[in-house]
């Protein structure tokens, strides 16, 4: 058998080496979610929930704060298929998932252990209907992932916050709760048009029944100085009347407000459902 020189091994081996490098860089492009994709009008269109249902698509949501995150939204079939994203949704913790409750009462309660659920909406706002395009459809091509931002607030006041690396997983906002008031508040904080802390005042109002008095007396609590409060005066303000808007279109049968923020926090209506 004839013997390479030594320095022909060398070389050899470094081709090697930057080959195995080469396909590993390919392999990690082919397995990072994809951000934007082109409507596909010939693809079939799936509500999200009923093609988790069916299995067409795997939903991974990764919380990044209380007031948001994104949908790791998979087409595990052979063929392009474009998915509509409700409404509205919620993101809770897989190890609550399976006791559900209503009007904050999740997997033990509103001041139980465990991490916050998650109350809103994605892919109309913050980027994903420039992604999606196609009347809120968001077309994914086969075996492929794509992330798709969501904006939300915390549902479950006296939880921790959510966090990335935890497990979650996202259901119907009526599975978390019956209550028009509320389920109206999810729809509007899903536009991401809301002042985020007005809105998170609003939510723990209605889903963990905390008093006016009692959002107004919450602070941070800070390590070597002066606690500072949670909410200001115009966020409280802007709070209570976001929560006359929900009241107003949950009365009127499901009417929702598309909602601009304001200085202070207010809701203006656009449309109606």
């Amino acid at each position: 058998m004839t013997r390479l020189p030594q320095s022909a091994r060398f070389i050899t081996a470094i081709a090697v080496v930057v080959g195995v490098q080469f396909a590993s860089s390919h392999l990690v492009e082919a397995a990072r979610p994809l951000t934007k994709t082109k409507f596909d009008p010939a693809a079939k269109q799936v509500e999200m929930f009923e093609g988790i249902e069916s299995g067409e698509i795997a939903v991974n949501p990764i919380a990044k704060d209380p007031f948001g995150g994104k949908l790791l939204m998979t087409n595990k079939t052979d063929e392009p298929i474009s998915v509509k994203l409700p409404t509205s949704f919620v993101v809770t913790p897989l190890a609550q998932f399976g006791g559900t409750g209503g009007g904050g009462q999740q997997g033990g309660g509103q001041q139980g252990g465990g991490q916050q659920t998650q109350g809103g909406g994605g892919g109309q706002q913050g980027g994903g209907g420039q992604q999606g395009g196609g009347g809120g459809f968001f077309s994914i091509p086969p075996q492929k992932t794509l992330s798709v931002p969501y904006v939300s607030v915390c549902l479950e006041h006296g939880k921790a916050d959510p966090h990335p690396r935890s497990k979650y997983v996202v259901l119907p906002a009526e599975k978390f709760t019956s209550d028009p008031v509320l389920l109206t508040l999810i729809d509007m904080i899903g536009t991401g048009k809301l002042n985020p802390a007005a809105a998170q005042a609003a939510a723990w109002h209605v889903s963990s029944g905390m008093s006016w008095q009692q959002l107004a007396a919450k602070e941070y609590d800070r390590v070597a100085a002066a606690n500072t409060p949670y909410f200001s005066r115009a966020q409280l303000m802007g709070a209570q009347q976001i929560l006359a808007s929900a009241q107003h279109f949950a009365k009127e049968g499901g009417l929702y407000a598309d909602t601009k923020a304001t200085p202070k926090g207010e809701p203006r209506v656009r449309s109606a459902r």
